[in-house]
């Protein structure tokens, strides 16, 4: 999908005065313009926990059938963490499932609203293996998110209104 990027570029640089890291789903029209957008989820100065049911939430809300992720990294780096790509290849495995497109996951950076980081530039191979570790991310990776094990598991968890979180990540 062909989306505005520079209107959704606009939105996402809004999160390079944060001090604390946060994410944002932007709602994109069929043909690609912005309609929706917030800030579902904040965090810390280094990281910041998201659940997918949370974002598929936002998403059904606005009957959303195409969106853009975007959150801000507050160390000064730029590229992509691990996490974030399992984040990324866990939401696009599961488009079939629930209707839904991720049309790009974009990474700005604390105080530099000039510079992004796309994964829909960089062509970036949606795959996840089902494979998990059912406890928290190591420390040695400087982000954590939060993420349900398999589809199976997530279909569940978008469905119940008390979940138990649990704290994984894929393994590549």
């Amino acid at each position: 999908m062909i989306y505005n990027k520079n209107e959704v570029l606009k939105l996402c640089y809004e999160l390079c005065d944060a001090n604390i890291e946060k994410i944002m789903v932007i709602c994109l029209t069929e043909n690609g313009t912005p309609f929706a957008h917030s800030v579902i989820r904040t965090g810390t100065e280094q990281d910041c926990t998201i659940r997918v049911k949370d974002i598929i939430k936002y998403i059904r809300k606005y009957n959303c059938k195409n969106f853009v992720l975007c959150h801000n990294h507050t160390n000064g780096i730029l590229d992509q963490s691990e996490e974030d790509d399992h984040l990324t290849s866990l939401i696009i495995e599961l488009e079939s499932d629930f209707d839904y497109k991720l049309v790009d996951h974009i990474i700005v950076m604390k105080g530099n609203p000039t510079v992004h980081f796309s994964y829909k530039d960089i062509n970036f191979k949606f795959v996840a293996d089902n494979s998990v570790i059912n406890n928290e991310v190591p420390t040695s990776l400087h982000k954590k998110i939060l993420l349900v094990a398999n589809k199976a598991s997530v279909k569940k968890e978008v469905n119940k209104s008390q979940s138990k979180q649990v704290i994984c990540f894929v393994k590549k």
